[in-house]
């Protein structure tokens, strides 16, 4: 891993007509999210130019979004999945307790604050977003959880990420069985 030669190949792959996608596939999902911001970093520093628009404007479709997704760090990620899962038809309960119940209390103060204050323009697919006030979430993602959630999975959610989750590691059997029934009925 050279992250230099990453960035000079992910630049020629994508220059002049065309697109060469193999190069940007043989090298983007192959590198840790550390490695691919180190990437991000030094092809700013080369070539004064940002990757992820580079990619954005150089592809399209699912492969779009996977590559940009695979670029944010994954804390901005999280906050994305759960945006994305608030919007729309119907809410995606799978996604939020997938990313919410997965992480630990600090882990979830990090997407709180990523979450109010990650610009729309790293989130890149869809329009809406645009539109949002100053390019950010309209809400913090206690109230957007109360608005776009209801019952009890919505008291487990806004709970979850008001600090009401345990700090330490220990499992409570119980309210472990108890969170179950909440989400289960």
């Amino acid at each position: 891993y050279d992250p230099d030669e990453d960035a000079t190949r992910l630049y020629k792959a994508m220059q002049g007509t065309g697109t060469d996608e193999q190069s940007i596939i043989d090298i983007i999902p192959y590198r840790s999210n550390a490695q691919r911001q180190e990437i991000k970093k030094r092809y700013q520093e080369l070539y004064k130019k940002d990757l992820v628009s580079d990619i954005k404007s150089e592809t399209s479709g699912d492969f779009r979004e996977t590559l940009v997704a695979l670029l944010m760090p994954p804390v901005e990620y999280d906050a994305y999945s759960i945006n994305k899962a608030l919007k729309g038809f119907g809410t995606d309960k799978t996604t939020l307790v997938g990313v919410l119940c997965s992480k630990n209390a600090a882990e979830i103060e990090d997407i709180k604050k990523t979450y109010k204050k990650v610009s729309v323009s790293l989130l890149f697919l869809n329009k809406e977003h645009l539109k949002k006030k100053n390019g950010k979430y309209k809400k913090d993602l206690e109230s957007a959880l109360k608005s776009e959630t209801n019952g009890d999975l919505r008291d487990f959610l806004v709970d979850l990420v008001s600090g009401k989750k345990e700090k330490d590691t220990k499992v409570d059997q119980k309210k472990a069985e108890e969170d179950a029934r909440k989400l289960h009925g």
